[in-house]
């Protein structure tokens, strides 16, 4: 396997991981959108609900108090106002606070795919690694053992010299 062999399967490793990150970002994107409007959804059909719920408790206030009771009506109005809005604040904090922890799970869970995605890139370059070891060793010994072997030119003109000899000589050899 050349250099250029390992480069291009790293360059494709290197792509693969880009687009699994991709998937995943788009994945969870996705999800965090989800879950949100899903969140709004719950906060304004909260909000309608309390709202609906004061106005039904004032309109009856009014028609049995009108004249007898505008100052209590005016206290118990800012009272309600009050509590309305301490409970819608309460509730938005709550729901703000499941956000939160949602998105903190996705990320969590984002992040253990990323990690184990490194982890087995990090496998495989460690077994690339080791292979290229082992090749670079084979090699280095095929260089020692050539070192000792005249080369194929070499034996030839030496075959075509000893068989010159031998004819001047009057040599057969079989």
């Amino acid at each position: 396997m050349t250099k250029e062999d390992l480069q291009q399967i790293s360059g494709l490793l290197d792509e693969k991981l880009d687009q699994k990150f991709k998937e995943n970002n788009k994945i969870l994107r996705e999800e965090i959108k989800t879950s949100s409007e899903i969140l709004r959804k719950e906060i304004k059909t909260s909000n309608e609900i309390l709202r609906d719920d004061f106005r039904k408790e004032m309109k009856i206030g009014n028609e049995l108090l009108r004249d007898d009771f505008r100052k209590e009506m005016k206290t118990s109005s800012e009272i309600l106002r009050d509590d309305l809005r301490k409970e819608m604040r309460d509730n938005n904090e709550a729901l703000l606070s499941k956000i939160e922890k949602k998105i903190d799970e996705k990320i969590d869970e984002f992040a253990i795919i990323v990690n184990s995605g490194f982890d087995g890139v990090n496998e495989r370059f460690d077994r690339v690694e080791n292979r290229l070891d082992s090749l670079e060793e084979g090699h280095d010994s095929i260089k020692l053992r050539l070192d000792n072997i005249a080369y194929r030119f070499e034996v030839v003109d030496l075959q075509k010299r000893v068989k010159n000899v031998e004819n001047k000589l009057n040599i057969q050899f079989a």
